[in-house]
């Protein structure tokens, strides 16, 4: 009896307690019968008097005097009454709620339960302007943006805030040119300007504001080269020009060009020296000196075949000098042959050749070229010139042993002086004496008797190995005394090879011959 009673009892809290919840968790530990009453609660809250308001939100309850604040005590859970409130006791307000009775939404929450932002508000507090909004509603576009959601950048600006200028612009508006940039859309470099940047001077232009010209350039599009100078660079001084301008006549040119020949020259490159009274001019050169290609029974002293340069133009005799051009200046005529005015002199020693050299200078206003303590044996030369060289001297002189071979060829290689056929250009093989000069045809620079007729003295001592060490520029010999004194260009009684181009021969200069005579140089200065 007693035990159907009590399960009688159980089973009316048990129905009790299921109205008031629904599916309580009996596995949660913290739901409990502390009193043993039969009634379970979160903390067993609702255990003992003083259970009536103690339940806080979130606890099981039985009936709404059991939950604290303005908790009700919904489908057997207490819970706030209002959506505005909060806490344990339903006391604070909820997030985004504020106000006496937390029934207003804060800051700019809208909604029943305040949960959404108004246009142009972000953030989690909803406080936030977005996108670029600003001002104190967040309905105000700063200057550089637009749009109906305030998200369009104006007047060119970029970036995220709409706060940069776009590429080519600049200014508080973002409305003007940057640097060189020209145009409605600020695309165009200006004239004299390039680059990327529009910051670069195109073409030759310099200066702060690519309105100069660099050295050396002029012109409306600074693209011209400024007085005489040429090169894609307008480095280069053309022919004729020099100094730092560019505006100097070199070398003795002249004329507003530099277009006219210096004194004494002539010819299209004005290397051309000018003949004159029986004067050929030879222009400096190079050449292959020796038994070259065209050569042939060469003897040992034509080895080795050298290039020599020559840097220095002179002039040399169109002919031998004559007797009466000999008996003219020095009074007497000392030939074998003196029948024959207009035939070369010989029997004259390398001494009296210079001699003569030394007459006609004074005679012509020339400064000599030598001084001569005597012309016999044992006669000593000085060279006047001021490092006593002969290529330096202003008057007349016997040519050096390479001007004459330069000559002789005169810019070929043929076996003889003008020609490869030794009867057409010279006189020899035991023919009657001496015959008047230019009777044979003279070579390519107008000489007459380079071979045959007579030989000729030249200034260098002989050496039959001086090839080997001959300077390549300007020689003149060996230091020497070495005996012998140079002659070239065979006689009219010599075999014709020995009046090759390259034949070399060497007399004592205090010796004379009927077969020897000599032709004067001058130099070019």
């Amino acid at each position: 009896m007693q035990t159907t009673f009590r399960l009688l009892l159980g089973l009316t809290l048990l129905l009790a307690l299921t109205s008031c919840i629904e599916e309580p968790n009996f596995n949660n530990p913290w739901v409990v019968d502390n009193d043993g009453d039969g009634l379970l609660g979160l903390y067993d809250c609702d255990d003992s008097d003083a259970a009536v308001g103690k339940c806080e939100m979130g606890q099981i309850c039985t009936y709404t005097e059991q939950c604290s604040g303005k908790g009700e005590c919904i489908k057997g859970v207490c819970a706030c009454q209002a959506p505005g409130y909060s806490g344990v006791a339903c006391n604070t307000c909820a997030p985004n709620f504020m106000g006496t009775s937390c029934d207003k939404c804060a800051n700019a929450w809208l909604g029943d339960s305040c949960d959404f932002c108004p246009q142009n508000y972000t953030g989690d507090s909803c406080d936030t302007c977005a996108n670029a909004w600003g001002g104190d509603e967040c309905d105000i576009c700063p200057p550089s943006v637009g749009g109906a959601n305030c998200d369009l950048c104006l007047n060119g600006w970029v970036g995220t805030l709409c706060d940069a200028c776009p590429p080519n612009y600049t200014g508080s508006s973002c409305d003007t040119c940057a640097g060189q940039w020209t145009g409605d859309l600020c695309d165009v470099c200006p004239p004299n300007y390039t680059g990327a940047g529009c910051d670069t001077c195109a073409g030759e232009w310099s200066g702060a504001s690519c309105d100069v010209c660099p050295p050396n350039f002029t012109g409306a599009d600074c693209d011209t080269c400024a007085g005489q100078w040429s090169g894609a660079l307008c480095t280069v001084c053309p022919s004729n020009f020099t100094g730092v301008s560019c505006n100097t006549c070199s070398n003795g040119w002249s004329g507003d060009m530099c277009d006219v020949c210096p004194p004494s020259y002539t010819g299209a490159d004005c290397a051309q020296p000018v003949d004159y009274d029986g004067f050929i001019g030879i222009p400096e050169g190079t050449f292959m000196m020796g038994c070259t290609e065209n050569q042939s029974s060469c003897q040992a002293d034509e080895f080795p075949a050298h290039e020599v340069t020559l840097t220095r133009a002179f002039w040399l005799s169109e002919t031998e000098v004559t007797q009466s051009e000999y008996t003219a200046v020095m009074g007497a005529n000392p030939s074998e042959f003196s029948a024959c005015a207009d035939c070369p002199v010989e029997m004259v020693n390398w001494f009296e050749a210079l001699a003569y050299a030394n007459a006609r200078s004074t005679a012509e206003g020339l400064v000599p070229c030598f001084e001569l303590s005597g012309v016999e044996s044992g006669s000593t030369v000085t060279v006047l010139s001021p490092n006593g060289n002969p290529y330096d001297c202003e008057g007349y002189r016997l040519p050096t042993e390479a001007e004459w071979e330069y000559a002789a060829r005169a810019g070929t290689d043929l076996l003889y002086a003008g020609s490869n056929d030794v009867s057409a250009v010279g006189w020899y093989g035991g023919n009657s004496g001496t015959h008047p000069v230019a009777e044979k045809a003279p070579n390519a620079w107008g000489l007459y008797d380079m071979s045959g007729n007579v030989l000729e003295w030249c200034w260098d001592w002989y050496d039959s190995g001086y090839y080997s060490q001959s300077p390549s520029s300007d020689p003149a010999g060996p230091a020497g005394p070495a005996g012998l004194r140079v002659f070239r260009g065979g006689g009219w009684n010599d075999y014709e090879s020995f009046l090759r181009a390259a034949v070399r021969l060497g007399l004592g200069p205090s010796n004379g011959s009927i077969v020897l005579g000599f032709r004067l140089a001058r130099s070019v200065l």
